[in-house]
């Protein structure tokens, strides 16, 4: 199971924010067409561990990172400059990625 979900979280995957709903975050294939929107986090899984992630600046700008992810069990960690977090994997496929943020502390 654990080696089939890391296979399917890489991909490049876009906050849908417009369809989060009780603490779930839904993120889109970067491929797919979304409304406008300012402030779109996105981050691309690698297979060999490499994360890339981009969202907005303080002036609003994109600004990008790369860093590192990792995956234990169904908690996916994502660490890069000016952007860490972590999450529990509800669910995949090659459409949607859900998740619960897991609070840290």
């Amino acid at each position: 199971m654990s080696a089939d979900l890391r296979k399917a979280l890489q991909a490049s995957w876009r906050h849908s924010h417009e369809e989060d709903e009780g603490g779930r975050l839904v993120f889109r294939r970067g491929d797919a067409e979304l409304p406008p929107s300012r402030g779109r986090q996105e981050f691309t899984l690698k297979s060999d561990g490499e994360a890339a992630v981009s969202g907005p600046g303080p002036d609003d700008r994109r600004r990008g990172a790369s860093g590192r992810w990792t995956l234990k069990g169904k908690v996916l960690r994502i660490d890069a400059p000016n952007y860490s977090a972590t999450f529990e994997v509800q669910s995949v496929d090659g459409e949607c990625l859900i998740v619960r943020r897991v609070e840290e502390g």
